[in-house]
């Protein structure tokens, strides 16, 4: 890969000439071969194991210490939120951005779908909106 002077890149020449890693060399998918095998014995995979211990952190749980006594260990909000949003996918949300205007206006930028136009609101907007 050449480069020109001060550092820029030949026009048109990729700065990455061999890609992305081809399938198998990445750490996930490491993890996909790992997480889909059985332990010795298992009915389920590793996988399923785990998504059965997150949702049990989830919830909480009871357990018996080394003495014998039985502990309450509670359950996670966080561990939830991530579960649904693995499930759901993360809730859309507007934008609010302060752009350069000569005025008080405001500019709001919708990232995803074109939200749903009012009667009011003309087309061709293209998610962009002026306040």
């Amino acid at each position: 890969m050449e480069t020109k002077k001060r550092g820029k890149f030949v026009k048109g020449q990729s700065g990455n000439p061999a890609g992305r890693p081809k399938s198998g060399d990445a750490v996930t998918d490491l993890f996909r071969k790992y997480l889909g095998k059985k332990e010795k014995g298992d009915r389920v995979t590793r996988k399923q194991r785990l998504v059965e211990e997150l949702y049990q952190r989830a919830l909480g749980r009871t357990i018996v210490d080394g003495d014998g006594k039985t502990v309450r260990i509670p359950g996670s909000d966080e561990i939830l939120k991530y579960i649904v949003n693995r499930l759901d996918g993360m809730p859309k949300q507007a934008v609010d951005l302060d752009a350069l205007m000569h005025s008080d206006d405001s500019l709001t930028v919708f990232i995803g779908k074109k939200p749903e136009e009012s009667d009011g609101e003309k087309e061709g907007c293209g998610g962009v909106s002026g306040a």
